[in-house]
């Protein structure tokens, strides 16, 4: 039996802004009726694909302290896109997220062998709103997302990790260095 565990870890933007993001979604999305999962979840930046570990309580301790050492990131700013099959607001502050991202990649790589995959190897900093198969549904949406007005900037105020046999209790991270 497999009993390695799925891990995650990304970054949030304000809890206000969060939920004002969350709450016009759900108002345009109520005859439409696109899957609510990426709502469901703390609006966030992915750091790193998904991936696979037995040792979850020491990843989590030494990715804590990485992002630790990074600090928050602040002035990003929020740009909706549609891309392929999805919405998402890419997050403008890339070059810092793009660095800490390939830090996280790298240590993940060295210490654990944890490999680098092609999510990772063609990262774009984002925030997942929708995803489906009908096109029409969302291009509607995306339209109805565009009319909205959304905050001009998106600081990265704290960090989370997350383990799926941890139901999906997240460890925040504050963000301040040490």
């Amino acid at each position: 039996m497999d009993d390695r565990e799925l891990m995650w870890a990304g970054g949030l933007i304000s809890e206000d802004v969060r939920n004002r993001i969350k709450a016009i979604a759900s108002i345009n999305n109520e005859d439409l009726s696109l899957s609510r999962r990426f709502l469901d979840f703390p609006l966030h930046v992915s750091f790193k694909r998904s991936f696979y570990t037995n040792d979850f309580y020491r990843i989590r301790e030494d990715l804590a302290k990485l992002i630790n050492d990074n600090g928050i990131i602040s002035g990003g700013k929020l740009r909706l896109c549609k891309v392929k099959d999805m919405i998402w607001f890419r997050f403008e502050k890339e070059d810092e997220l793009r660095s800490l991202h390939d830090k996280i990649d790298t240590f993940l790589l060295e210490r654990y062998d944890i490999a680098i995959d092609s999510f990772d190897a063609s990262y774009v900093p984002h925030i997942s709103l929708f995803r489906d198969e009908d096109e029409e549904k969302l291009k509607v949406m995306y339209e109805r997302m565009l009319k909205e007005r959304f905050e001009d900037e998106a600081d990265i105020t704290s960090f989370f990790i997350g383990g799926k046999n941890h139901d999906n209790e997240y460890y925040r991270i504050t963000g301040e260095k040490r």
